[in-house]
């Protein structure tokens, strides 16, 4: 689920080689279909919806949603915030970034 600019849309993500891509449909993206949003990984960071870094929104959000992220793009400075349904779906999201969780919760990159 897509959180941002004060709004809650569900979207269907997927990361690429170089690109976080967030569609309407899951069928938009197996058909090829240009995404919703998109972001170069490049120039985004994620951070845990619970971390220090997160934004005050992250972190009000992280009071009732227990697995998510927060992406910001560092080109814009913008921020979204996702909410995972389960531990196991955060570790595959976090896994497809390429970053891993400390014991104390934050992010930290694998790569």
């Amino acid at each position: 689920m897509l959180l941002g600019k004060g709004l809650q849309r569900r979207h269907y993500c997927r990361v690429t080689s170089d690109r976080f891509l967030a569609f309407v449909c899951p069928r938009e993206g197996v058909e090829s279909r240009r995404p919703r949003e998109e972001w170069p990984l490049a120039q985004i960071s994620v951070r845990a919806l619970q971390s220090d870094e997160a934004s005050e929104l992250a972190r009000q959000l992280s009071t009732f949603a227990n697995f998510g992220f927060e992406v910001q793009c560092r080109r814009t400075a913008r921020l979204w915030q996702f909410v995972c349904e389960s531990h196991v779906e955060e570790l595959e999201w976090l896994r497809a970034f390429r970053v891993g969780r400390t014991t104390s919760g934050s992010l930290f990159d694998i790569a």
